[in-house]
């Protein structure tokens, strides 16, 4: 079942993911436990997704995945007064990237 999912799937489960660690960092005190979206873009479902469609690390959805990965890890360096725009900038670059992937494969 894994293999047949489709790009909007995988990305509705990175979202979820997303969401899930921005509320697991704002509402938890320091040592934060440890948040899926600080490890490599890789190993989380766009991620795996990519690699199955044989999308390398110089593909443009490849670099908004792990630049989503990166605003999240400056966002969370930069603590409780953090700009939520880093993350949304880094969010809507994956999804218009997304988009004209899934334009392009039509």
């Amino acid at each position: 079942a894994e293999r047949r999912r489709g790009l909007l799937s995988c990305i509705a489960e990175q979202l979820v993911a997303l969401d899930m660690d921005l509320m697991i960092a704002q509402h938890f005190p320091a040592p934060k436990p440890a948040l899926g979206m600080c490890g490599d873009p890789a190993a989380g479902p766009l991620g795996q997704w990519l690699q199955r469609a044989g999308l390398g690390a110089e593909h443009a959805l490849s670099q908004a995945c792990a630049e989503l990965y990166t605003m999240f890890g400056d966002w969370l360096q930069a603590g409780p007064d953090a700009d939520d725009s880093m993350i949304q900038s880094a969010l809507d670059h994956l999804l218009d990237g997304a988009g004209a992937y899934l334009r392009g494969k039509s």
